[in-house]
């Protein structure tokens, strides 16, 4: 990468910290998703959708309903 050896350490850093902020993998699509089904049909039918067989398994992908927790909160005070 030619392009590569052209980049002052400044440049280098600044496309290193892009880089970790932009970084991207195709099983966050299977984290959104077990969010997604968790909240809108509960854990249970994310886990079989998933195929775990534990729901503690299901609870590493599906990412905590922030939005529930306020709305109980709310409303016990």
């Amino acid at each position: 990468m030619k392009w590569l050896a052209r980049l002052t350490g400044e440049q280098r850093a600044a496309l290193a910290e892009w880089r970790s902020e932009h970084r991207w993998h195709p099983n966050q699509l299977r984290h959104t998703a077990a969010t997604v089904i968790r909240r809108e049909h509960g854990s249970e039918a994310a886990r079989v959708i998933l195929g775990h067989s534990k729901l503690t398994t299901t609870e590493i992908y599906a990412e905590a309903d922030q939005v529930k927790a306020a709305e109980v909160m709310a409303r016990i005070g």
